[in-house]
């Protein structure tokens, strides 16, 4: 799981940076590129932490303490990330219930 998480952060980085080069190479602004860019970064670092965390917690003990921390974990960065690229989606305007 920490290698596929490596990869995607580093695949997901070099994607998105290329993207926002030629977006300031023609002087445009993109929020939601720049969302990518920190919630993303954000979200698979502390899931990259969190596993090898638990990696070597298993490894010293052979118990899953952090099963449920990371669990949690991940379903609320990934909420916040969502919805950040959601509000970035729409011009940095707060998204007003349906």
């Amino acid at each position: 799981m920490i290698i596929v998480d490596s990869i995607v952060l580093y695949a997901m980085l070099m994607k998105t940076l290329a993207i926002q080069k030629e977006a300031n190479k023609a002087q445009i602004r993109s929020l939601v590129i720049d969302t990518l860019i920190r919630d993303g970064t954000i979200y698979f670092l502390a899931v990259l932490a969190t596993s090898l965390a638990h990696l070597l917690v298993f490894q010293a003990t052979e118990q899953v303490y952090l099963k449920a921390f990371i669990c949690s974990l991940s379903a609320i960065l990934v909420s916040r990330f969502f919805l950040n690229l959601r509000e970035a989606a729409a011009g940095g305007r707060e998204i007003e219930e349906l």
